[in-house]
C-alpha cells in the first residue's frame, strides 16, 4: 500500500496530508493524529459451530457494531491524550477506526476452509457489513448528538481540490467557492463513494446532516 493511495482513499482528502502511519502501523494519521482503535470478536457470533447447521448471526453483528461505534464514539471524550493539539484533532474529527479479530477461528467454526472461494466472500460480507451498520450509527448519532466539529466548518474549494475531484467542476463547483466539511466527506471522498454504491439515500442525508465520525472502519 503507497502513500498516494493512502491519500486517495482518505476521507478527509481535502484538508490532510498524511505521511506516515502510527507507531504500531497499523492507521495512517495526519499530524497529531491517534489511533482509537477497536475490534469484534467474529466467534461470537457463530451458531451451532462445527455442525451442518453452523451459521452466522448477521443481525446480531450488526446490531454490536453500532453498539461498539457508540463507545469508540464516546471514549473520544475521555481520550486522555497529552498534548493540546492531540485533543483538538481528536474532537474536531471524532475519527475512530473499527477492525474484527478471530476471522480464522470464525470460519473453522463454520466449517470454512480458509482461502477458499466461500471464505473471501464471507470476509468480504464481514466487512461490508461492518462498514454499512457503522455508518447508519453515524447518522443517528449526528442526529442525537452532532455531527463531528469538521463537517459544520465550511472550506473554500481550491485548484488543488477540483484537481483531485474533477467530478466536482462537473457539479458546478470552481474554486473560490465554499462549501461545509459534510459535504466534502460525504459526496467527495472517495471511500464513502463507494458507500453510496451500495446505499445512496444513507450517503444523501449524511451529506446533508453531517455524520458523527470522519473514519469508521480501519
Amino acid at each position: 500500500m503507497l502513500i498516494d493511495r493512502v491519500n486517495e482513499m482518505n476521507n478527509n482528502w481535502w484538508c490532510e496530508n498524511i505521511r506516515a502511519t502510527n507507531p504500531c502501523g497499523e492507521q495512517p494519521l495526519p499530524p497529531y493524529g491517534s489511533c482509537l482503535l477497536g475490534s469484534v470478536n467474529l466467534t461470537r457470533f457463530v451458531r451451532e459451530p462445527f455442525t451442518a447447521r453452523a451459521r452466522f448471526d448477521w443481525d446480531e453483528y450488526r446490531q454490536v457494531v453500532k453498539i461498539f461505534a457508540r463507545m469508540l464514539d464516546n471514549v473520544v471524550e475521555i481520550n486522555g491524550l497529552p498534548l493540546a493539539q492531540q485533543r483538538e484533532e481528536i474532537t474536531r474529527k471524532r475519527r475512530h477506526g473499527m477492525g474484527f479479530l478471530g476471522l480464522g477461528s470464525a470460519l473453522t467454526l463454520l466449517r470454512i476452509r480458509y482461502g477458499s472461494p466461500e471464505s473471501v466472500k464471507f470476509t468480504e460480507d464481514v466487512a461490508r457489513e461492518m462498514a454499512m451498520a457503522g455508518w447508519e450509527e453515524a447518522l443517528e448519532l449526528a442526529r442525537e448528538k452532532g455531527p463531528a466539529p469538521i463537517m459544520t466548518e465550511e472550506f473554500t474549494v481550491t485548484p488543488e481540490m477540483l484537481r483531485k475531484r474533477p467530478e466536482m467542476a462537473r457539479d458546478g463547483w470552481k474554486a473560490g467557492d465554499r462549501l461545509p466539511g459534510r459535504t466534502l466527506h460525504a459526496k467527495y471522498s472517495r471511500y464513502m463513494q463507494r458507500i453510496a454504491a451500495i446505499a445512496p439515500e444513507l450517503v444523501s442525508e449524511l451529506a446533508e446532516i453531517g455524520a458523527r465520525f470522519t473514519h469508521h472502519t480501519s
